[in-house]
């Protein structure tokens, strides 16, 4: 059975300091505090305090006791609260037509830096799950439930140094399967949401299944939050699967500002993983992946990707939304299942865009005008 590993690495070298075994795998991202504490998160809703000069274990705590949970979020750390994370629950049993879906609500929790005590624990969805209809072959169903939580972020720009912002998936069943994707929305001063951005799109992972019994009808596109949202100067730039970058004004409850679409959007398609910002432009890098006519995308070795289909980069000025520059797709040539989407988070530091695509390799972009500066390949040696 393999097991996940959180590893420190001499940056110079590669030689191994330390090696510490979590309890399930991590899919999120680790988080040093200043005081040189490892803050991750397991599969199973465990959230670790390591410390990062040794690998000790200095506390670990459990933050969800629904079986389904787990945590697919960094763990962002305050002074107070000190540490915030995000749990989401797995959508994988609803495949079962016997499964009772669903009674799982995601949420944040913070917890103490020193002690791991939790200090508070807010589901998404407030009402407690309770039992609805059934399904075709007699099932019980649940609800309201949903609401998970994928990405959260510390949203700090000037002013604004403990607003929450959280993207949701918010799945509310009574006599029909209902989810919607909001944003729910807290700051020292004022809390609102959720702010739905998408209306009846009814989904889960039985809708893409040999079996959809478990999936609601009339079945909505897919087209939920998966990126991190940003504030920049009391605006949220929140971006969709749907290919949609959306501004809302935080000073009027959350109106919309702007809304800029970069593509055609899907359930793998649009804005993935996540935007950067130099706080006068937002870099927005499109996935729009799909699979070749005849193949279906979720096909297993049957997919074949489409090399003309994805990608791009875009710099959409953050007080309009109008685009500034755009970066064509990657060109994938003559290389087999290539694809040109860009899914992965970019980021930005002053006077170049980072984004990877799915053809294997990472470009730096100029901030000014899109132009490739350096391509890191995939051999390992780089362009730049």
């Amino acid at each position: 059975m393999l097991r996940a590993k959180s590893i420190r690495l001499d940056a110079a070298t590669g030689c191994i300091y330390w090696i510490f075994e979590p309890q399930a795998n991590v899919r999120a991202a680790i988080t040093i505090t200043p005081q040189k504490v490892a803050l991750f998160a397991d599969q199973l809703s465990n959230v670790y305090a390591v410390d990062a000069r040794n690998g000790e274990l200095l506390w670990k705590t459990h933050v969800d006791e629904h079986r389904s949970a787990h945590v697919t979020g960094a763990p962002q750390f305050w002074h107070d609260p000190p540490i915030r994370t995000n749990f989401s629950r797995r959508s994988g049993p609803s495949l079962n037509p016997k499964y009772e879906c669903c009674t799982a609500r995601g949420g944040v929790v913070a917890l103490d830096a020193k002690t791991g005590k939790i200090l508070w624990h807010t589901y998404s969805v407030a009402e407690e799950p309770h039992p609805t209809d059934k399904n075709a072959v007699g099932t019980q169903l649940w609800g309201p439930s949903g609401a998970a939580s994928g990405r959260l972020r510390p949203l700090m720009r000037n002013e604004i140094a403990s607003t929450l912002a959280l993207a949701t998936i918010i799945l509310s069943r009574k006599r029909k399967p209902a989810m919607r994707f909001s944003l729910w929305i807290s700051t020292p001063a004022r809390s609102f949401g959720p702010k739905q951005l998408t209306e009846h799109d009814t989904f889960n992972i039985a809708c893409v299944a040999v079996d959809q019994t478990n999936c609601p009808q009339p079945a909505g596109p897919d087209l939920d939050i998966g990126s991190s949202p940003m504030i920049v100067d009391n605006v949220l730039i929140v971006g969709q699967k749907s290919a949609v970058v959306h501004a809302l004004d935080l000073d009027r409850s959350g109106a919309i500002k702007w809304q800029t679409g970069i593509g055609r959007g899907g359930p793998l398609g649009g804005i993935q993983w996540g935007m950067a910002t130099d706080g006068t432009n937002v870099y927005v890098a499109l996935s729009d992946v799909a699979a070749k006519p005849g193949t279906g995308i979720f096909g297993g070795p049957r997919f074949v990707a489409d090399p003309k289909s994805g990608g791009g980069l875009f710099a959409l000025r953050i007080d309009t939304g109008a685009r500034v520059w755009s970066a064509p797709p990657p060109d994938c040539g003559d290389r087999k299942n290539c694809s040109p989407a860009q899914s992965a988070a970019i980021t930005a530091i002053p006077g170049a865009v980072f984004s990877g695509s799915v053809d294997g390799h990472i470009r730096a972009y100029s901030a000014k005008d899109g132009r490739i500066l350096g391509t890191t390949i995939r051999s390992g040696t780089s362009k730049l």
